[in-house]
């Protein structure tokens, strides 16, 4: 990623929610913590920096890099048409099933 290059964040606070659950190191519990430390604006954490997310108390470093890694578009792995998801492997959740969960908002 070129440095300035604006990344596209979802705007919806589920589509936010499900894309940081479906992070390697995060779940509910980190995204409480999240939600504490940015005021509710999931959006704010998915464009932290690395290190203001690494200052969370609770939250890793693998959750810190997985959120902070903007290598990545995100409408494009949201998409029901993506080739994979962002969930692991352990998942049943699909970019599908989010797009479904989306259009039921």
């Amino acid at each position: 990623m070129l440095a300035g290059e604006v990344v596209s964040i979802p705007l919806q606070p589920l589509a936010q929610r499900l894309l940081l659950n479906g992070l390697p190191g995060v779940g509910p519990v980190t995204v409480r913590r999240l939600l504490e430390a940015f005021g509710n604006d999931l959006s704010l954490a998915l464009a932290a920096p690395r290190e203001r997310l690494q200052r969370i108390k609770g939250i890793t470093k693998v959750a810190a890099d997985s959120i902070a890694c903007r290598d990545f578009d995100w409408a494009k792995e949201l998409s029901p048409k993506a080739p994979r998801c962002l969930t692991p492997a352990r998942s049943r959740s699909s970019g599908r099933d989010i797009a479904r969960l989306m259009e039921l908002r």
